[in-house]
């Protein structure tokens, strides 16, 4: 059988990859599971990389490693490149809010870390939050560039040791290695994706086996003899697994752990079909037509310009909007095509040294350029007073670094992070006091340090916060998010309990957000629920220590530094209805419950940030939330005084 026709099933499977990426970013709620097809490139890279270092292997015994990067750089950077740099020289164009993001995505995505820097920053639960930015589809490529470098160099440790036993190496020794490797990444890939799923979804090692499952394909035969009838079948339910877990998977799965395995290996079966002669009407005309070739000819230079666009078009009134979503598709094709013709093709053929030469070179200029365009850097020197700045420009200042402006303790990594329950103490405030304050709940009690801080500084405190991300206060199996079982914050509960009774403090403050749910009940039983744990939990404590419940504060409808990004100079429409956002009768905080159950003070911090009719986002001087609940170090440290004159109000009626 020909290449070219082996590859038209790759293109097929290329095509629906990139088409169902592109619908899920533009239109989520219609292709739940449309980011699968990450997974689906995946698959074909592994197959593809592995056919091209064998096929070295048995025709030279050796892998010709300059020849093999010399074809991945010409292949994948100059396109890459062109767009990181588009994106850095147009950054102007962007919403503020993105400008900080694509200084940080710029740099991981030209040295290909880009997903260990989204793993480790969806670790930490706020930075979760964040909204993604114009480079950040990287990503996926950043996973294929560490499995091109590390699979060659575990290749080459195979073959010397081989060589060493004067023994030449065979597919099947490869693919035993390669079974192992594979099973072992999907091993861990399953554990962590319900130990520490955000973590998980970039991590390297978790992806490690949907490349490990294509390579084995390349290196195996023994599916090259069977009749076309099963070839046919094969075939079908390969197309059928792609489209259920298209349908059927979603952002809120353990994911990928074992559940990719539909996507997988529905992908698997078609590159198996694709061997055969005669194929099947059904599957051409999904794979084969002209229009699916096409796509996936330009599907790299497609997944790569698509994103940015989406960022910068889609915003505001035409967020969900049909006809922007079509014409973000067609321009994305148009400037794919182009791009696929006049980069892509053009690098493919000039001579490897010369491609080098470029690349590097814009490699090594890339900082220069960064440099010279982010308007952070004029941000900086406005911000050191080597600069005058405009009253709108020192906002849109602001709301670039709206969603860095956080607690001090996130800096020093003293809470918990998901799938942690290690004690982290730190001590805050005024550090040689005897008096102690303990800080205790999730990122809702992290948020008030600032504000503790200064109170312990001026009343002779010292501050000890003990926090873990996203963990309900009390032995109380709850869930967060995605309703990803938080099994951990009881072990962490009981950990934290004994900390607390091992202390002489003389305070413990405690909040929590509202967005914890028990788990397995109505949304309606939640909060007693919840409130009976931090009852619970309250009455296990022995020490002699004033206990104060801090209510937790508004919930908006949107991620703040988004909306005052794309409403340029209407910035009061991102206030909210006090009624709206305060959700006194449809979730009551287990905070006001548990207080009132254990007649102990609650501080209500409420009419501070709102009055009537408003609760609101910003002022002349700070913008308050770095996403739409937490709020910024800046807007916590501005409630100082009213926290203070409370708490103190409330230490002096227990006396």
């Amino acid at each position: 059988m020909s290449t070219k026709k082996k590859n038209t099933e790759i293109q097929g499977l290329r095509f629906v990859a990139i088409a169902t990426v592109l619908i899920y970013h533009i239109w989520p709620s219609f292709l739940p599971g449309g980011f699968i097809g990450v997974d689906i490139f995946f698959v074909i890279s592994g197959f593809l990389i592995t056919g091209i270092l064998v096929k070295d292997l048995e025709q030279y015994g050796r892998i010709n490693y300059r020849k093999f990067y010399d074809r991945r750089i010409r292949r994948l950077m100059p396109a890459a490149g062109a767009v990181i740099m588009w994106v850095i020289i147009f950054h102007g164009i962007f919403p503020p809010l993105y400008q900080t993001q694509i200084f940080k995505e710029s740099i991981a995505s030209t040295f290909f870390y880009q997903n260990w820097q989204l793993a480790y920053s969806a670790v930490d639960y706020l930075d979760a939050d964040n909204v993604p930015g114009p480079l950040q589809h990287f990503w996926s490529l950043s996973v294929e560039e560490q499995y091109y470098l590390l699979w060659p160099l575990l290749l080459v440790a195979i073959t010397s040791f081989f060589v060493r036993k004067k023994k030449s190496i065979k597919k099947k020794t490869i693919r035993n290695f390669l079974i192992l490797m594979t099973i072992g990444s999907l091993m861990y890939s399953i554990y962590e994706s319900y130990a520490n799923p955000a973590f998980a979804y970039f991590n390297f090692f978790t992806r490690m086996w949907e490349l490990g499952i294509g390579s084995i394909l390349a290196v195996t035969v023994l599916w090259k003899n069977f009749s076309q009838r099963i070839y046919h079948v094969i075939g079908l339910i390969g197309v059928l697994m792609i489209v259920a877990g298209i349908l059927l998977i979603d952002r809120s799965d353990a994911f990928p752990g074992y559940i990719a395995l539909l996507p997988v290996i529905g992908c698997v079966m078609i590159i198996i079909y694709s061997q055969i002669q005669k194929t099947s009407k059904i599957i051409d005309v999904i794979l084969n037509n002209r229009f699916a070739q096409y796509v996936g000819d330009i599907s790299y230079s497609l997944y790569l310009w698509h994103w940015p666009l989406v960022i910068l078009l889609m915003q505001g009134e035409f967020e969900n909007s049909i006809v922007m979503g079509v014409v973000v598709v067609m321009l994305a094709i148009v400037i794919a095509h182009f791009s696929k013709v006049y980069i892509e093709d053009v690098f493919r053929s000039t001579k490897g040294w010369k491609s080098l030469a470029i690349i590097i070179a814009c490699a090594a200029f890339m900082p220069f350029i960064i440099a010279k365009n982010m308007t952070s850097i004029t941000h900086f020197m406005e911000g050191h007073g080597l600069m005058q700045k405009s009253g709108d420009a020192e906002f849109e200042y602001k709301i670039s670094l709206a969603k860095e402006n956080k607690s001090q303790i996130y800096v020093d990594g003293c809470y918990a992070a998901a799938g942690s329950t290690e004690i982290v103490p730190c001590v805050y405030g005024n550090t040689e006091a005897q008096k102690k304050i303990i800080v205790v709940g999730d990122s809702h009690a992290m948020h008030w340090l600032p504000t503790i801080t200064e109170f312990g500084e001026r009343y002779k405190y010292r501050v000890i916060p003990l926090n873990k991300t996203a963990c309900a206060i009390g032995y109380i199996e709850s869930v967060q998010k995605s309703d990803a079982r938080r099994a951990d914050c009881i072990e962490w509960n009981k950990k934290l309990i004994e900390e607390i009774n091992a202390t002489d403090a003389d305070l413990i403050l405690m909040s929590q957000s509202t967005g914890h749910k028990a788990f397995d009940v109505e949304k309606d039983e939640s909060s007693n629920i919840l409130a009976s744990g931090i009852q619970e939990f309250v009455r296990d404590i022995t020490i002699d220590a004033k206990v104060v419940l801090i209510k937790d504060t508004p919930r908006f409808p949107e991620d703040i530094p988004t909306c005052l990004s794309k409403n340029k100079g209407q910035y009061e429409t991102c206030h909210a209805q006090r009624k709206d956002v305060i959700d006194l009768d449809s979730l009551p905080d287990p905070l006001v419950i548990a207080a009132k159950n254990l007649d102990v003070p609650l501080l209500d911090m409420t009419d501070e940030i709102c009055d009537e009719e408003l609760c609101y986002v910003f002022d002349h001087e700070n913008i308050f939330w770095r996403d739409y609940h937490h709020m910024t170090e800046s807007f916590a440290k501005q409630l100082s005084p009213s926290f203070s004159q409370k708490l103190n109000t409330i230490i002096s009626t227990q006396q």
